[in-house]
Order: C-alpha cells, then sequence, then structure tokens
C-alpha cells in the first residue's frame, strides 16, 4: 500500500516539472523576412494558348508565293497605211494587214504593265500610173516592246516602240521578158515603228485598235533618208 502510494507522489512531481520547463524555454526566433523591391521582381508574361481553329485560320492567311508567268496573245490587225514620205508618184493610201504574238509577264497574280513580242505587218505599195504588170508591197517583221496603263483594266491604252527588217519587194509581169516573162527582188533594210493603242480585255480575246508610224531608211539613199507610212489598225488577239 505504501508503494502505490509512493509511485503517485512521484508520477505528480514529474508531471509538475515538465509543465515548469516547457513554460521556462527559450523562444526560438524566426528567420527574417526578406523584402524584395518590386522593380527587381521580373514580370511574368502569360503567352496566350490560341485553340486550334484560329491556329488553323492563321494558317491559312498566309498568301502562297506563285512566282512569274507569262500570258500570250495572237492575233492579227488590218487597215489604212498612207504613204507620208518617200516613193515619189505612188498611190497615197492603201489597204493592209498583219499579225503578232504578245506577251505580258504576271508575277504573283498581279499582271506587269511591261510587254514585248514579234509583229508582221504588209502594206501594198501602189504603184504608179501607166506601170503595167508592176506591183510593189512592204512587209515588216520587227520585235517590239511597250508599257500599258491599267493592265488589269477592261479598257487598257498603251505605247509601243519597235525595231526589225522591212522589205520592199518588186514584182514585173510581161510577156516580153525571158523565161517565165516575171521578174522579182526585194530589197531589205532596217526601220522603226512608234505606236499608240487602246485594249478592250475580255475573258478570251482581247480587241484592240492602234495607230502609228512606220519610218524605213530606203535602199541606195544617204542615212536619215527615211519613207515614212502612218497606219491606223484594228484587229483581235486570243489569250491562252
Amino acid at each position: 500500500m505504501k508503494t502505490k502510494t509512493f509511485l503517485k507522489i512521484l508520477g505528480l512531481v514529474l508531471s509538475i516539472s515538465t509543465v515548469s520547463f516547457s513554460q521556462n524555454a527559450l523562444p526560438v526566433p524566426a528567420a527574417p523576412e526578406t523584402q524584395v523591391p518590386a522593380e527587381q521582381v521580373p514580370a511574368v508574361v502569360e503567352t496566350p494558348v490560341l485553340p486550334a481553329v484560329e491556329v488553323i485560320k492563321q494558317e491559312q492567311a498566309v498568301p502562297a508565293v506563285v512566282g512569274d508567268s507569262y500570258r500570250f496573245f495572237l492575233g492579227g490587225h488590218a487597215g489604212y497605211f498612207l504613204l507620208l514620205t518617200g516613193y515619189p508618184n505612188y498611190g497615197s493610201l492603201n489597204l493592209g494587214y498583219g499579225g503578232m504574238l504578245k506577251i505580258k509577264t504576271v508575277s504573283n497574280g498581279i499582271i506587269s504593265p511591261w510587254f514585248f513580242g514579234v509583229g508582221y505587218d504588209l502594206f501594198p505599195l501602189l504603184a504608179p500610173t501607166g506601170g503595167y504588170g508592176v506591183s510593189e508591197d512592204i512587209y515588216a517583221i520587227t520585235g517590239f516592246m511597250g508599257l500599258t496603263f491599267f493592265p488589269a483594266s477592261f479598257v487598257s491604252p498603251y505605247l509601243s516602240i519597235g525595231v526589225g527588217a522591212y522589205g520592199d519587194h518588186v514584182k514585173m509581169e510581161t510577156p516580153y521578158l525571158l523565161n517565165s516573162g516575171v521578174v522579182e527582188y526585194t530589197y531589205v533594210f532596217p526601220g522603226i515603228n512608234l505606236k499608240i493603242g487602246i485594249e478592250i480585255n475580255m475573258l478570251l480575246i482581247t480587241v484592240y485598235g492602234e495607230a502609228g508610224i512606220h519610218a524605213i531608211l530606203e535602199p541606195g539613199q544617204a542615212l536619215g533618208y527615211y519613207a515614212t507610212h502612218a497606219v491606223v489598225t484594228g484587229g483581235v488577239l486570243w489569250n491562252f
């Protein structure tokens, strides 16, 4: 009995000692807080995440690079050729015809205002009266280049310049000549032409009209002496 009483008293003393020690223990100092200035705090940039549909739309909006291509225009024309200087005693006005291949550049779907090509013209001369069995024609094969104003419009005016070879073909027929009774010869000489025109652009064809001057260096004449013709023609070009 005495032993049990002693143990209870000893447990009570230990409990009181433990409580006293916990109250008298030194407090543990807390770590000081470090304050960083606001200007030194890096800003967090949030990158927006686009939905998949928006990404597809943006990719489709980027234009594709088409590159350069060419459009070809082939056709013919007819009209009046008026002799201005040279060929004395010849008739001044006559009908003629010709054709051309015109090429235009298309860059990224835009038609260039510049063009180039090859042209052919034939304008008969009216030989002097009294020249029995004599015919004379001038034909020209020229390369040209030009500038179109408003090339994408329905109506487009243009200017062009061409240089090339002009041939003067003379043919004489008479029963008094030997062999076939026909004598032919051709002079070939340089020339230049300047033209102003207008195009009416349609889906598959282009209708055009133009006026210009052909200046030709006559054979056997001093440099600078030209025969000149004024021309007024109209024609059709097929686009392909």
